[in-house]
């Protein structure tokens, strides 16, 4: 899970440009103007930084806990070129391995075992980690924030122009397509599980979340933000698959139960004949909700287990959140600045 001050346009101390964390949240990469540095999340410490007199980095994506890296150039001063991903080896303060350059400036990457996923604000580009050499290319929908997903063998992402709503779901193992009408309005977030198996998608309103099957295409759950627009900056699956978490402009988490019951209105009864209205007191509400941080947006992730969140925030702080789901409440067992000056 990832989130980009840039192009959110979110202001942040110390220079944080980036958050991204790993493909199990085992650690966090954080991208600054002056470089990167990268975290393990519990224990909490720093692992490593690289400091660059050139310039910031704008992305830095890991590959689960090894020494390689995705980079791109950012802020005011990029490191490189925005439409360029630096495929960087650690291992020896550093280098790279191949440069992946693109028609235009890069707004997201993914990496897996074997593929690496970078996307503009019209294309997602599929690599092959082994011979780093162009698989495969999806149109997309004007996607300035460049939002997909991946998970093994799975790709989601917004659907081609004029396809507003709809998510492309790809399949590489089996060599399978499809689309799912996931909204009326623009996809603005999309999250997978760890197998790929359900699919989370938020609409730029940030009102409704909705859960899919990726094999049927067939909505599974369907869950209430909140009744005001908001920005939804991550969705995140827990290891089970039993939970999904939300964040949202709004600062606040939420935490919903895909097998069990959701809060609901006591309302929704009486007013169940009222269309629209009915629909909305219908609504399964967050079980959970937690108040984030009040000095920025954030982004969440589940731990090992799903009695365990980490909230990342763009005013350089990482906070371990102990779930306690049969008291449906959160408590802040640990509070962490970063970057580490």
């Amino acid at each position: 899970m990832t989130l980009n001050l840039e192009l959110h346009k979110i202001p942040s101390r110390d220079e944080v440009l980036y958050i991204s964390f790993n493909q199990d949240n085992s650690c966090f990469a954080v991208g600054t103007d002056g470089g990167f540095r990268i975290y393990n999340a519990d224990p909490y410490r720093e692992i490593y930084r690289r400091n660059f007199k050139e310039g910031g980095v704008g992305i830095a994506e890991m590959l689960f806990r090894c020494n390689i890296l995705a980079l791109v150039g950012g802020g005011k001063k990029p490191c490189w070129p925005p439409d360029t991903v630096q495929i960087w080896d650690d291992h020896q303060s550093g280098r790279v391995i191949k440069e992946l350059k693109h028609p235009d400036p890069v707004r997201a990457v993914r990496l897996q075992r074997d593929r690496i996923y970078c996307a503009t604000e019209s294309v997602v580009y599929v690599y092959s980690f082994q011979e780093l050499s162009r698989q495969h290319n999806y149109d997309t929908a004007d996607n300035p924030m460049g939002i997909f997903a991946v998970a093994p063998t799975f790709l989601v992402c917004p659907a081609g122009k004029g396809q507003t709503g709809i998510v492309r779901i790809e399949n590489h193992k089996e060599d399978l397509g499809g689309f799912i009408k996931a909204h009326d309005s623009s996809v603005a977030m999309i999250s997978l599980n760890a197998d790929g198996t359900y699919m989370a998608t938020a609409s730029e309103k940030g009102t409704l979340i909705r859960v899919f099957d990726t094999t049927s295409h067939k909505m599974v759950r369907e869950f209430r933000r909140g009744s005001e627009k908001a920005a939804v900056y991550s969705l995140c699956f827990s290891p089970d698959s039993k939970f999904l978490a939300a964040c949202s402009s709004h600062g606040t988490v939420h935490v919903f139960s895909l097998e069990g019951e959701n809060r609901k209105s006591a309302f929704g009864g009486i007013l169940r004949a009222v269309p629209r209205i009915g629909d909305y007191f219908e609504s399964e509400w967050s079980q959970i909700q937690f108040k984030g941080t009040s000095e920025g947006p954030s982004i969440c992730v589940f731990g090992p287990q799903a009695d365990t969140l980490f909230v990342a925030s763009a005013c350089g702080r990482l906070l371990k959140i102990r779930v306690d789901i049969e008291g449906r409440k959160c408590v802040v067992e640990k509070d962490f600045p970063f970057p580490n000056m």
